[in-house]
């Protein structure tokens, strides 16, 4: 009677295909993970900017005071005063820069005391990495309805960099308004 020789294991070249293909699908992964990490910065920017000025204008409204609102983007920040006293204060993340329409990175703004914002005004989220657009809010002087309005825009794929064409509103897509 013969017995066969039963193999037991994996040859090298099995091992070397597995982990070969492990590592593939590993790398996929890590490139897919930075990738949320950048979209979960850019919605916490977003969110923490417009909740922050929803709130200024809810608190000057609610008591009728004249808040100062400091953005001092080169330092991440955005700071609420009433009287130069520091009432409220936000981080941004550092991922990105913060511009306005005229290109300032530090710059003021009022609130009225009914809420509103004493002057319009546009806040550009741009890469750091790549010198690319992500995003752009609009805070606006609704004085007819004593309310201001706060609009989010995503950019177009016709929006670019290098032209400096980020004040045409054709080059913006609104995501939201309230």
């Amino acid at each position: 009677m013969k017995y066969k020789k039963l193999r037991r294991g994996f040859t090298l070249i099995e091992l070397m295909v597995v982990i070969a293909i492990i590592g593939i699908l590993a790398f996929l992964e890590g490139a897919d993970v930075s990738k949320s990490g950048e979209g979960r910065d850019l919605d916490t920017a977003k969110t923490k900017i417009m909740t922050f000025m929803r709130g200024i204008s809810d608190k000057s409204f609610e008591t009728g005071n004249v808040y100062e609102i400091n953005f001092e983007f080169d330092k991440y920040r955005i700071v609420a005063k009433k009287d130069e006293k520091i009432i409220d204060s936000i981080t941004v993340p550092k991922r990105f820069e913060y511009r306005d329409v005229n290109w300032n990175n530090n710059f003021n703004r009022k609130t009225t005391s009914l809420g509103n914002i004493s002057k319009s005004l546009s806040i550009f989220i741009i890469d750091k990495k790549n010198s690319k657009f992500c995003a752009r809010a609009t805070f606006l002087n609704m004085s007819s309805v004593h309310y201001m309005g706060i609009s989010l825009y995503a950019p177009t794929d016709k929006l670019t960099f290098e032209k400096k064409d980020y004040s045409d509103t054709n080059n913006w897509k609104r995501l939201s308004w309230n």
